[in-house]
């Protein structure tokens, strides 16, 4: 008989990070044959454009409904940060649906801000996660029950695998992939939860990728070093819509930041996600 393979089911909403998303998919999905993916709509099936904007959509067939009914068997829930993710904390209905998937889900698997809807459903009260650190000071004090680790570049707390911010899902990812072709259980104890990672170091050799194996090894976690503070970032939007709490108010669409990015006379940073 063969191998079944472990089956993703990732969830995707309007502005999620694109690289959140698609960096842990390219490496899992094109090679091995131990994973596939059903990309799930939280509106329904449809076409979603992510951080990527200028109208680059990934089409999805299914939605949440669908995935709730039963119609999509999974075995691990994918769910990718991004400013999307502020304007679904104040749903319950949203953070209700994704929280029940969760509790369906063998596994979860979380890259950036993805952790912090997953703390917004409540599934993560008492949990060690983590998350961006851009974003770390201003959304994690609104879930204080949940164990925020802020020096890790991923975390495992039994079923809940959290990835800090963007690249880390790479990072994540491989550790990720040890974990389930070693058959590592959720209720595997500390010395037996992390498997062997000799195939996902040749992975990551292959695409000349160099993995960050320990998760505690995070440079990020002390900010910006001193010759980079005052630099300008490379990605830039119009003055105020950059700022971490004008998204927060009135997070842009995609279409808006790309005419906002040609547009631009008098930028200001973009560094929030």
């Amino acid at each position: 008989m063969p191998h079944q393979p472990h089956r993703l089911l990732a969830l995707i909403f309007p502005t999620f990070e694109h690289l959140d998303l698609f960096g842990p998919l390219g490496l899992l999905l094109p090679r091995s044959v131990a994973f596939s993916c059903v990309i799930a709509g939280l509106d329904g099936p449809g076409a979603y454009e992510s951080s990527m904007g200028n109208q680059i959509l990934t089409q999805t067939t299914v939605g949440v409904d669908e995935a709730l009914r039963g119609e999509v068997e999974f075995d691990t829930l994918v769910i990718p940060g991004g400013m999307g993710t502020r304007r679904l904390l104040d749903q319950p209905d949203v953070l209700q649906k994704i929280g029940q998937l969760a509790e369906r889900a063998k596994w979860v698997f979380t890259v950036c801000t993805g952790s912090v809807l997953l703390a917004g459903t409540g599934r993560l009260d008492g949990v060690r996660a983590t998350t961006n650190k851009r974003a770390f000071d201003q959304l994690t004090p609104r879930y204080p029950s949940v164990n925020w680790v802020h020096r890790a570049r991923f975390v495992r707390d039994g079923k809940y695998f959290t990835t800090s911010g963007v690249t880390a899902g790479l990072d994540g990812a491989l550790a990720f992939a040890s974990i389930i072709e070693s058959g590592i259980q959720p209720d595997a104890r500390d010395a037996d939860k992390w498997g062997d990672r000799t195939a996902s170091r040749r992975n990551a050799w292959g695409i000349e990728y160099r993995w960050n194996e320990d998760a505690e090894a995070d440079e990020f976690a002390d900010g910006f070093p001193e010759e980079l503070k005052d630099i300008p970032p490379l990605f830039r939007l119009p003055a105020g819509v950059g700022e971490l709490a004008s998204f927060e108010e009135n997070p842009p669409s995609p279409s808006a930041r790309g005419s906002a990015l040609s547009a631009a006379s008098s930028p200001s940073p973009w560094w929030a996600f």
